[in-house]
């Protein structure tokens, strides 16, 4: 029988703000690093290149694997096995993370495939030495092994300065949805001043629902937030200077504002969650679904009163998944002209419908691809031939006598290009 998963990380996740762990005092770890000395275990260890997560930072995977055989022979000995990781900065200073594997839960046979553990960190660009031990507590073995490593800026980044305020590093700690879509333990906040000589007025306009004709499905719901609330945390650090920024959550399926904040420094995470919860898009009541062609209006409307609110300069921020109503819609689009001063961005993030796999990794296009620590895990992202098939938006038509400049995207990196665009505007208005 195979040993299942007994662990399983996020790659956008909680973070955990300190850089020094307690269990590093817990066994002689330093030591271990400073001598270099290790038993004869048959273990390796892999770096995958870091890649921007929809959280707008570099994620970094350390990726630890040992050999079943090692395990197996081991497993009368009871206790537990112990991976640590040390990520030392360009000065030296230590930030450090732990996994344990308890050996009592794992069974028989388990010496037919490997063990691995995948540590995730968000990192900026700069040289890294990164230290990992394995230890077994009952027979006090260990191992360890050292590498050296260049994270690079990459190629033509609109916004190069965006890290500027936040640590080197910072370990993902596991969590579950909600806070996995969110990281409210976060530290710090992305720089990304838009300072205008005008008074800005910055309306964003989330849509958490998801296309009516994917409602029904919990992987492509939990895809859907997982992509778009990162994207929208994002947005809500951008400093408009002696501006003003609202944020609202649209449910279009019960035809509600669920979320709405004015003046926003900082999301108000629990009252989001909350509004999370009331809308949660899997469970649509009997009235919700007899009033559902109402829907597309709904959207409307609440585009058109965020449109016409008195600014010098106004800017509204629509950031949705592709909307397909079912049949019988009535989608009008947009009566009310554009007031003087207004700008109307649509973000139309296209989220990628990928294959299922019995072991998904990290996936750099969705909070929800995770990496299971488990049986012969290997790092890397999603296979080719996945399917990213081309959704219909009917959200774009609605708005469309308001001229609304369009954004698709459909990465990371696009996202960070369309937000780079949208806040050069703002600080020209």
């Amino acid at each position: 029988m195979l040993y299942k998963a007994v662990i399983l990380l996020s790659a956008a996740i909680c973070c955990r703000a300190q850089s020094l762990d307690p269990a590093f005092k817990k066994a002689p770890v330093d030591d271990w690093f400073a001598q270099g000395k290790s038993a004869g275990i048959n273990w390796s260890v892999q770096i995958a290149k870091p890649q921007l997560s929809v959280f707008q930072r570099l994620t970094a995977t350390i990726h630890v694997e040992v050999d079943g055989r090692e395990l197996e022979k081991r497993l009368s000995s009871g206790g537990e096995m112990v991976v640590f990781v040390q990520i030392e900065d360009g000065v030296g200073r230590p930030y450090q993370n732990h996994e344990a594997l308890d050996l009592r839960k794992m069974q028989e046979g388990v010496r037919s495939s490997n063990i691995s553990v995948d540590m995730n960190a968000f990192v900026l660009p700069g040289s890294y030495n990164i230290r990992t031990a394995i230890y077994f507590t009952a027979t006090h073995e260990h191992a360890v092994k050292s590498d050296s490593v260049r994270v690079s800026p990459f190629s033509g980044d609109p916004l190069p300065e965006m890290w500027r305020n936040l640590p080197p590093v910072e370990f993902l700690t596991s969590a579950e949805p909600p806070e996995s879509w969110y990281l409210p333990g976060e530290t710090g906040r992305r720089y990304l001043p838009a300072a205008s000589e005008k008074a800005v007025r910055a309306d964003v306009i989330f849509n958490l629902s998801p296309s009516e004709r994917l409602s029904g499905s919990g992987r492509t719901l939990s895809r859907n937030l997982g992509t778009l609330l990162p994207a929208l945390k994002t947005i809500s650090d951008i400093d408009l200077g002696n501006g003003v920024m609202n944020i609202e959550m649209l449910d279009l399926a019960r035809q509600k504002v669920a979320f709405h904040q004015e003046e926003v420094h900082k999301l108000d995470w629990a009252r989001l969650t909350s509004g999370l919860t009331e809308s949660n898009p899997a469970v649509i009541d009997v009235k919700s679904l007899e009033n559902r062609q109402a829907n597309a209006g709904f959207f409307v409307s609440e585009v058109s009163r965020v449109a016409q609110q008195p600014a010098p300069a106004h800017a509204v921020i629509i950031l949705s998944a592709p909307v397909e109503f079912e049949s019988g819609q009535n989608i009008q689009p947009i009566t009310t002209s554009a007031p003087p001063g207004l700008h109307i961005y649509y973000i139309r993030y296209r989220i990628a419908v990928r294959p299922k796999l019995a072991s998904p990794a990290f996936d750099p296009y969705g909070a929800m691809g995770r990496r299971r620590v488990g049986m012969g895990g290997r790092p890397g992202g999603y296979p080719p031939g996945g399917s990213n098939r081309v959704l219909v938006d009917q959200l774009e038509s609605t708005i469309k006598p308001l001229s609304p400049r369009l954004f698709d995207v459909d990465s990371p990196e696009a996202f960070r290009k369309a937000l780079a665009a949208i806040i050069q505007d703002i600080g020209r208005m």
